[in-house]
């Protein structure tokens, strides 16, 4: 297993810790982008009182590992895993809650009935081959881990035809690829276990809009997006999204509508 070295300066949690197998793993606050970030009055009105948006605690790992929560602003009465389908096996203690997590779980801990303030442990696959893959690709943009990164309107269209956002990479930025007069970019990926932070981004372009493309594919990143924005890719085949979680937003799939051969 593995747990990501995230930069320092990040907005940790104050209500939740996490250790995985003995090993501290980083839970970040999430929130729409703080006060950069113009929201509806009633959006405000229901955070002020009911708290701040999901915290996230992301990790690698090959196998069933023992995950321990700590609920920081006391015990609770109560917890539910989430799924409540999938039965997760749990056992709560005071402040702690275990649990046994496997690779690819998702899981979601509310305490006390809580769903506005919940804990999301996102369990990714261990990253070691498919990023010293990643690194060997000359066509291959790797941003590393440790490191908040700054790139604004990525797309395929230069030297790199993939993306790699390394576990405890924060890219804040967007990717953005739109050109229906050009042919659709063929393959590509965007591929990793970092975080694509695109919460404080101005105008009307979400963390992620792909259209025109063909092979496309989309695996294991985290997106965070602005409050009240959806993503709506379009015009696109054979896309394949492994994974991937999109948080405050609705990923909505448009595919592409084939136009009939003239005579």
């Amino acid at each position: 297993f593995e747990v990501y070295n995230y930069p320092q300066g990040i907005e940790l949690s104050d209500a939740y810790s996490v250790t995985v197998e003995g090993k501290d793993a980083t839970v970040l606050s999430v929130n729409p982008g703080g006060k950069d970030v113009i929201c509806p009055p009633d959006s405000i009105a229901v955070r002020a009182k009911h708290g701040d948006e999901p915290h996230i605690s992301l990790f690698g790992a090959d196998r069933k590992v023992t995950v321990k929560v700590k609920f920081l602003k006391g015990a609770p009465q109560k917890v539910d895993v989430r799924p409540l389908a999938k039965g997760y096996e749990y056992q709560l203690k005071g402040d702690v809650l275990t649990l046994k997590l496997n690779t690819y779980d998702r899981v979601s801990v509310e305490a006390d009935g809580d769903i506005w303030e919940p804990l999301f442990i996102f369990v990714n696959p261990v990253e070691t081959e498919m990023l010293a893959e990643a690194k060997k690709n000359p066509q291959t943009r790797v941003f590393e881990a440790g490191k908040i990164h700054k790139a604004r309107g990525m797309n395929f269209k230069g030297e790199y035809k993939n993306i790699y956002i390394q576990g405890g990479a924060i890219v804040e930025g967007d990717f953005y690829h739109r050109d229906d007069k050009q042919p659709p970019v063929k393959g590509g990926y965007i591929r990793g276990c970092g975080i694509m932070d695109g919460r404080k981004k101005r105008g009307e372009i979400s963390v992620f809009n792909i259209f025109h493309a063909d092979g496309l594919v989309v695996e294991n990143v985290t997106f965070l997006n602005r409050k009240h924005w959806r993503q709506i890719p379009s015009q696109l085949r054979h896309i394949h999204l492994i994974a991937g979680i999109f948080l405050n937003d609705l990923f909505q799939y448009e595919p592409v509508i084939e136009a009939p051969q003239r005579t």
